[in-house]
């Protein structure tokens, strides 16, 4: 039999260590965006509040940042619930979060104060925070809370129930501004959140506020459009390469496979959309519309690749795995649930998974055709 002897937590220091686990700004402003779409909310909004006197462009230029929801809301124990670090949260079957550590790794990662408010029905709460200098001086890990300010007060009562993430005290870790965050996140999101955004009533926007006293204005906005990476619904149904025009992109493969872990389990999907060459937007044979149209998909090594997607949202964009760099013109999404987990390991920040080996092998086969395919829609169009 051993003894058990507690041992000291340096609660600043893992508040360090889980801001500093690789995100980057915008990232980390869709993994809170994550307990957003959790909360079935139909209304999205990023607000991100320069400082006085800087313009959009300046670096540092931001004071603080805020995630607006009108979801399900929270009561006092489950917000207290959402601030604790690893909260042991009961998550849904094809939950987005994994490991109760989001709220706070990403706060931590943009801001040294990470801020919570919501309503349900009649009933609002107070700011409750958390704060990377009272816990240092403290020594202790916890949250303080504060009434609610009227501004924040009057954008949750335009809902009948909501959330709203106010991250401020900003933390600079590279040379971003507020439009580069906002560029990044525009051409992100919509491919990250396809699924959820594809219901219609949904709304998701980015903003840029300049705040002077209690007065806001806004500088710029986005709408947040899905994008599906693949095309799949302008695709042709087949690539035959004998009368194949090289003007849209065409499907080479929809299938499922067995988790090689649990064969009895739920399938692993994969779809396969082969694309034209990108030099085929300036072919003078083609009209302006058909020319555009092919610029519009993108086609690149940026963009070629195997897209993860875990529970409806992309976990890694583009991942290149055995492809070769002629392959341009090569995408597969790969969607799995939870319960395939230990085939891709997913880190805390949820921008990067392992693939394991198993999976890599059962990839490998089934794109073998469409991997031809693609490089021979590639000749058809130099043939062209």
């Amino acid at each position: 039999m051993s003894n058990f002897e507690p041992l000291n937590i340096n609660a600043d220091r893992i508040c360090e260590a889980i801001s500093k686990i690789g995100y980057k700004p915008s990232s980390a402003i869709l993994d809170i965006v994550d307990n957003s779409v959790m909360a079935n909310a139909d209304n999205i909004t990023i607000e991100l509040h320069i400082k006085d006197g800087k313009t959009l462009n300046n670096i540092q230029n931001i004071e603080k940042i805020r995630i607006i929801d009108d979801g399900t809301g929270m009561d006092v124990e489950a917000i207290k619930k959402a601030l604790e670090l690893g909260s042991d949260v009961q998550y849904s079957k094809n939950s987005l979060s994994k490991y109760g550590l989001g709220l706070k790794s990403a706060g931590f990662s943009l801001g040294n104060r990470v801020e919570v408010a919501s309503k349900q029905g009649n009933f609002i709460s107070d700011t409750f925070f958390l704060d990377r200098n009272i816990i240092r001086d403290k020594n202790e890990f916890g949250y303080s809370t504060t009434a609610l300010s009227e501004k924040i007060k009057e954008k949750l009562v335009e809902y009948e129930s909501g959330t709203i993430v106010t991250i401020s005290d900003i933390i600079y870790t590279s040379r971003v501004s507020a439009n580069k965050i906002i560029k990044d996140i525009t051409e992100k999101a919509g491919v990250s959140y396809n699924e959820y955004l594809s219901k219609n009533g949904r709304n998701f926007k980015v903003k840029i506020v300049k705040s002077k006293e209690e007065n806001e204005s806004i500088e710029k906005e986005k709408n947040i459009i899905p994008k599906d990476i693949l095309f799949w619904e302008e695709c042709y149904e087949s690539f035959q390469k004998e009368s194949y025009d090289c003007k849209k992109p065409c499907k080479a493969l929809d299938s499922e496979f067995e988790n090689p872990l649990n064969p009895e389990g739920e399938n692993i999907k994969i779809q396969v959309a082969i694309f034209p060459k990108d030099s085929m937007k300036n072919f003078i044979g083609f009209d302006e519309k058909e020319q555009k149209d092919i610029k519009k998909y993108e086609i690149g090594q940026k963009n070629a690749g195997f897209y993860f997607y875990r529970n409806g949202r992309l976990i890694k964009w583009g991942e290149k795995l055995f492809l070769g760099r002629g392959e341009l013109g090569f995408r597969a999404k790969i969607l799995f649930k939870s319960e395939h987990d230990d085939l891709f390991d997913v880190d805390v920040s949820k921008q990067h998974l392992t693939i394991s080996e198993e999976v890599e092998k059962i990839l490998m086969t089934l794109v073998n055709i469409s991997r031809g395919q693609s490089k021979d829609l590639f000749k058809r169009c130099d043939d062209l």
